[in-house]
């Protein structure tokens, strides 16, 4: 008997929501009989989704609490001969120094550090009328028209209509006017606080600098870089696993580890031939404690034993794959960005000489191809600070475009955790496959269904696609790993 029926037939009272936390699972009379009495125990009359909450989250612990992996039969795995004469190259290029005593020096170098690295690509572009500092700019008795380079300190729209907006630069602050119906009115309505742009215009009379065009660090546009190999290597891309919590989609993903030992179709099984690589972006595990009534959607409520359950699932990842892993806002390391490597005591478990502990964000080079890896903890700032971006929760790429922009992951401070590293080194559940300027992008996805936060905020996540990114070839292709047999 379905849900619905068993609730019309017990006569059952119900808050909105909860037969679709139980869908049409074949137990759901059970289940919603177990919600029942424990409703019935608290002298309540309505079943709620606090209580289906605690309900599923029981039985889920039952099912998979200390659950051996399944061993999926694989007709022909693959064994060490499938990689036979390969030499992996790869080279983390991220700094690994994290330390920041959060003084006013630590701020004042960090933004110095990202005003010169920034300004730098920007003074290597175009300008018809040159490039000056801001103090120069106001002291030019012939108000010529000239670029400015500077920090967006504050942005706004003044009683005229008008955008009006911040700069700074090392030597001074000035207020930009960007006039309204003009094409630099829409450019100004995009600027991100605390990014580095250049503005293009002249200092008037009355102490404001009329903007007439904001240049971006932007990505220039080039060849696809293809890696120079002897055959064909592939690098698979994996994010948000969400190990331990009740939405993690453990059939699905196992189903996905048996594909690297050579599972599935012929044309399934020749893709996963030529991996060689596999990048983990964050949220490889739920966490604990990272959000208020966390508990209560997790079946595994031990952090330590939340990787250890990972270990054994990454340990059946064939030793001929180099497998990746950096952090995400949900893993047992530091909030704040920039993020550094899952720490041994977590990862002892599976630590093999084909695993590699890098931080969140973190530089590698893969056969002399550049990859960033990202979890984009920033997005959702950046996405509610934009105009014109309202449905990038829907269309990832481009959120990722505007970072390439800006040639910067995270320009926005303060609302999101940000260490002020000396130095500026500069997670939606979508997946994405994009190309830009020559530049590719991959936005990984899920591994968890649909969580109670994405639908009461909207959101539709994408989960269990698998992109594979051929680098000689520089040609993708997405497997999906949603209801196969």
């Amino acid at each position: 008997m379905n849900a619905r029926d068993y609730a019309l037939q017990k006569k059952l009272l119900l808050e909105a929501g909860v037969l679709n936390k139980i869908g049409g699972r074949n137990d759901a009379s059970e289940l919603l009989r177990k919600m029942e009495e424990k409703t019935s125990a608290r002298k309540a009359l309505v079943i709620t989704n606090s209580v289906a909450d605690e309900v599923l989250a029981e039985e889920n612990i039952q099912k998979t609490m200390h659950q051996p992996l399944e061993k999926i039969p694989v007709e022909k795995p693959f064994g060490s001969e499938i990689a036979k004469g390969f030499v992996p190259s790869l080279k983390i290029l991220s700094s690994k120094k994290y330390e920041c005593y959060g003084t006013v020096e630590d701020f004042v170098l960090h933004f110095n550090s990202r005003l010169e690295k920034i300004g730098r690509i920007l003074k290597n572009r175009a300008s018809e009328n040159g490039i000056t500092t801001i103090d120069k700019a106001k002291a030019a008795l012939d108000k010529r028209r000239t670029r400015v380079i500077g920090i967006v300190d504050s942005k706004g729209i003044a009683k005229s209509g008008n955008a009006k907006f911040v700069l700074e630069d090392e030597t001074g602050v000035v207020t930009c006017i960007a006039t309204q119906g003009k094409p630099v009115f829409t450019q100004a309505s995009r600027l991100w606080l605390d990014e580095v742009v250049g503005v293009d215009g002249f200092y008037s009379n009355n102490g404001l600098f009329i903007a007439e065009n904001v240049v971006w660090p932007d990505v220039p546009i080039r060849q696809k870089k293809l890696a120079d190999v002897k055959e064909d290597a592939s690098i698979a891309f994996m994010s948000d696993l969400h190990v331990g919590s009740r939405y993690f989609l453990k059939d699905n993903f196992e189903k996905a580890l048996a594909f690297f030992n050579g599972a599935g179709t012929d044309e399934e099984r020749k893709i996963a031939e030529k991996i060689r690589y596999l990048v983990i972006a964050g949220d490889v595990v739920d966490g604990i404690g990272v959000y208020p009534g966390q508990e209560k959607q997790l079946v595994t409520k031990d952090v330590y034993e939340q990787y250890k359950l990972l270990g054994e699932y990454l340990k059946s990842i064939p030793e001929h794959i180099q497998v990746i892993i950096s952090p995400g806002n949900h893993d047992a390391v530091r909030d704040a960005e920039p993020q550094p490597p899952l720490l041994g005591e977590f990862v002892e478990s599976f630590e093999e000489p084909n695993f590699h502990f890098v931080p969140n964000p973190c530089y590698l080079d893969i056969h002399g191809i550049k990859i960033l890896i990202y979890h984009g903890t920033s997005a959702d700032a950046l996405i509610s600070n934009s105009e014109g971006l309202g449905d990038a929760f829907e269309h990832t790429e481009k959120i990722a475009v505007e970072m390439l922009r800006r040639r910067h992951l995270s320009p926005l401070y303060g609302e999101k955790p940000m260490i002020p590293s000396r130095e500026d080194f500069g997670h939606l559940h979508r997946n994405c496959l994009y190309e830009y300027n020559g530049t590719v992008i991959i936005n990984s996805g899920t591994w968890q269904s649909m969580t109670d936060y994405e639908e009461k905020m909207g959101r539709k996540p994408t989960p269990c696609l698998l992109p594979v990114y051929n680098i000689r070839a520089g040609s993708a292709k997405i497997l999906d790993f949603n209801e196969r047999e």
